[in-house]
């Protein structure tokens, strides 16, 4: 599974408990709060707390230690501005500016997670100058908490393997600077749109990682899977067998130009075609499933079958919007299939994309790679 947000986050209301718990003394009923697992972290900083308390033979101002100890924690790190408001009220609270921190997490974490994640916290804080340059060198969507978490997992276990999936080279026109529109009248032996579009980040993945020496290798592989719908051939005038042969064309040309560790074909060099339909069949259950029996999936899927209708018009123009979800469906199942075959193929696999960022959610089906994508540049 992925590690998800609530991996370093622990909720306002329940931090609030604790921490008020801690205060005066109090029982913290660990089961009943579901944060048994964090019982030693949390005792420790009672018994912390208590020392201190005991060594100023003072009540402290409400939360004031705890704001002392993170500001304390990440001193070299991060500015957390705590400001006190002197109120009419007999309450004294500090109020605190979280914009810096925010950038780095994504989101505001509570004081007790700022405390109870420290180690965690610093690393993706001490290593946010390599992702900020990764976004804004390839110009990235941002990278959420969780990628950053399991790419800093990668790190530790050595060389990263970086994957980049590649299209077939479909016809495509511009249509303003920057942007693309695929027309797929035909099907083309060059580089393709996203091959042509990572020719120009290549040298910039390969210098960013040099710099902060991390020990990579870099996989390029064209998706010779769309030669297996019948549709999609028959709309571009081409055989399973002619397609995959200019599929592979683009590859070789792809090799002699980027110089990678590997390229080549997804089905032919890294599994076989009764092993990819019998994977593909598996995943799209799998998708469906988790469409039908949760609602944030399902939203999302909905969400990208709406950003893909222009480009289902010129894919497939004899389909119509409702046949579009089924179109999803097997292409999610692809994305997922691929994630399972890199994960089992490449160790510490890394996946960098260039298509369509809103497909993100297909890699993680299964797995708990880390993938991040350039912002889009065709319709």
């Amino acid at each position: 599974m992925q590690l998800n947000q609530e991996d370093l986050y622990i909720g306002p209301e329940i931090s609030k408990k604790i921490l008020n718990a801690i205060h005066i003394n109090g029982v913290i009923e660990y089961k009943k709060l579901k944060i048994e697992k964090y019982k030693t972290k949390i005792e420790h900083l009672k018994k912390k707390f208590n020392l201190e308390k005991k060594k100023k033979k003072k009540n402290f101002i409400k939360n004031r230690f705890f704001w002392d100890l993170a500001l304390k924690k990440y001193k070299d790190l991060l500015k957390i501005d705590v400001r006190k408001k002197y109120q009419q009220s007999s309450k004294d609270r500090y109020d605190v500016n979280y914009q810096e921190i925010s950038k780095s997490l994504g989101y505001n974490p509570t004081l007790l997670s700022l405390i109870i994640f420290e180690d965690k916290i610093k690393k993706i804080l001490k290593t946010n100058s390599f992702f900020k340059e990764l976004e804004k060198s390839l110009n990235l969507e941002n990278i959420d908490i969780s990628t950053k978490i399991n790419l800093l997992k990668l790190l530790n276990f050595g060389e990263i393997n970086i994957f980049t999936p590649l299209c077939p080279d479909y016809d495509h026109v511009k249509i303003s600077e920057n942007l693309y529109k695929y027309t797929f009248k035909n099907l083309g032996e060059g580089y393709g749109l996203i091959g042509k579009k990572y020719l120009k980040v290549f040298s910039l993945i390969n210098n960013l990682f040099k710099k902060y020496k991390i020990n990579f290798k870099n996989h390029i592989y064209y998706g010779d899977f769309e030669a297996f719908s019948e549709l999609n051939c028959k709309n571009l005038k081409e055989s399973e067998k002619s397609f995959i042969k200019k599929v592979e064309k683009s590859s070789i040309k792809m090799r002699k130009k980027s110089k990678p560790t590997s390229c080549g074909l997804i089905v032919k060099d890294l599994t076989t075609k009764k092993n990819w339909i019998k994977l593909c069949k598996k995943n799209r259950k799998k998708i469906l499933k988790l469409f039908n029996s949760n609602q944030s999936f399902k939203r999302k899927i909905i969400e990208i079958c709406s950003s893909r209708k222009n480009l289902y018009e010129s894919w497939f123009p004899e389909k119509e919007q409702k046949d579009y979800l089924n179109i999803i469906f097997d292409q999610g199942a692809e994305y997922t299939s691929l994630s399972d075959i890199v994960k089992k193929k490449f160790k510490n696999p890394f996946f960098i994309c260039l298509d369509h960022s809103k497909m993100k959610i297909f890699y993680n089906v299964n797995n708990s790679i880390p993938v991040v994508y350039s912002k889009p540049h065709y319709l």
